[in-house]
C-alpha cells in the first residue's frame, strides 16, 4: 500500500485490507541472506582457563 496515494488518507478510518489494490511498480528489492558464524579466537589460553574454573576438590586432591 502507498503512504501518500492511499494509506495517509485512509490511516483514521476502519477498512478492508482485503479490498485495497497494492500498486505494482515493475521493481523489486533484492534478496540478500544473512550468515551468522561463531567467532574463532587465536590463542588457546582462553580454553586453558575455563578448565581450570571447572575442576573440582576431588580433581585437585589427586595432585597434591
Amino acid at each position: 500500500m502507498d503512504w501518500k496515494l492511499q494509506h495517509k488518507q485512509l490511516c483514521n478510518e476502519s477498512f478492508d485490507v482485503q479490498g485495497v489494490q497494492v500498486a505494482d511498480h515493475g521493481f523489486l528489492f533484492p534478496e540478500y541472506e544473512i550468515v551468522t558464524e561463531p567467532e574463532e579466537t587465536d590463542s588457546d589460553d582462553d580454553s586453558t582457563g575455563m578448565e581450570l574454573d571447572t575442576l573440582t576438590s576431588e580433581d585437585t586432591s589427586s595432585c597434591i
